[in-house]
């Protein structure tokens, strides 16, 4: 069987197959879209008033390339040599039900730039969800962390029940 370009008549050569199954495997190496899902409904307790990493000790719903492990370093997200990239980062973080301000947020290599952040004033009966979402260029190495923030004036629970806080990142292509 040959096959044709509809327009012009011409034959597709291999190595133009070549050259579109080589910028492909740039944008989805081996097949697989890198990425993870990670779930914590165990729960942590957080600190009011300070910063608190998320701990993901939960399942993983996929961890295609090794970005996460659930004992070592649990809060951290690590992009693998080999796929740097443009990744898709989003959280869910649920807050058991407080007075004050709830607040999350992505951060990079345990720096103080905070990347989507997502905030509510939380309520006293049913708690509160933040999420956060956004587009980031990382390359091998980078590491992602969820920060969490309260300020009810006590210690507080979040992630607590059925899949409320889960943190997904996926490559959608090279930088």
């Amino acid at each position: 069987m040959t096959i044709t370009n509809p327009t012009s008549g011409a034959f597709i050569t291999k190595a133009w197959g070549d050259s579109v199954a080589d910028a492909l495997n740039s944008i989805i190496p081996g097949g697989v879209i890198p990425g993870v899902v990670a779930r914590e409904n165990i729960g942590q307790t957080i600190t009011s008033g300070s910063n608190n990493n998320v701990q993901w000790t939960g399942a993983e719903d996929f961890d295609t390339h090794g970005f996460h492990d659930t004992s070592t370093n649990p809060s951290r997200f690590t992009i693998p040599a080999g796929l740097g990239g443009l990744y898709m980062v989003s959280f869910n973080v649920y807050c058991a039900p407080a007075t004050e301000v709830v607040a999350a947020w992505v951060i990079k290599n345990g720096g103080a730039t905070r990347y989507a952040l997502g905030q509510s004033k939380n309520d006293t009966t049913n708690g509160v969800t933040v999420q956060g979402a956004i587009p980031m260029k990382l390359v091998p190495g980078d590491y992602i962390e969820v920060q969490a923030f309260q300020n009810s004036g006590s210690n507080k629970n979040i992630n607590v029940g059925d899949a409320l806080g889960f943190f997904a990142m996926y490559r959608v292509g090279p930088a």
